[in-house]
């Protein structure tokens, strides 16, 4: 692969972007995002779709959302589209679970854990019907089959503007 043409290096720009705007970072600059990834903190799999899409030229910007949270960076976004990425409560546990057992305080899990997780599952959904913002339910599938159906709503969304 030549690394002197003008899709690599928008390619490499679009990766670097990503990842300068991963979880937060940057977010005075969401608007010069192509895509941004609302999600519960937890869902485990948005820095690996930013990269995949990175990869294939799109610039995201990835802002997990936490309980009763109304992100004011969010709300006055017009031109990036904004979807939200959701696990089931499962998901989100095990990974918790993965982070929690590295610490052996964290290896009971809480009722008040389970009513976070589920709160937090809600107001990602809430916020993106409210803000009518797509969303994905990332829990039984791959990166690239995420990455694939995101590429497919930007489509879509090219196609009506």
């Amino acid at each position: 692969m030549r690394t002197d043409t003008p899709d690599y290096q928008r390619r490499l720009d679009a990766l670097d972007f990503s990842m300068l705007h991963d979880n937060r970072q940057r977010a005075h600059e969401l608007e010069t995002a192509q895509v941004i990834l609302v999600n519960v903190p937890g869902v485990n799999k948005t820095t690996q779709v930013a990269i995949w899409l990175g990869n294939r030229g799109i610039k995201v910007a990835t802002y997990p959302v936490a309980l009763c949270e109304l992100p004011p960076d969010l709300l006055l976004i017009e031109s990036p589209l904004v979807l939200g990425l959701y696990s089931d409560f499962a998901g989100v546990l095990r990974l918790r679970q993965g982070d929690m057992f590295s610490f052996e305080k964290f290896k009971k899990l809480t009722p008040a854990m389970v009513q976070a997780i589920e709160a937090e599952t809600a107001h990602i959904r809430n916020l993106c019907q409210e803000m009518r913002w797509p969303e994905l339910d990332v829990t039984a599938h791959s990166t690239e089959e995420i990455g694939l159906a995101i590429l497919s709503l930007l489509d879509e969304r090219q196609k009506t503007n």
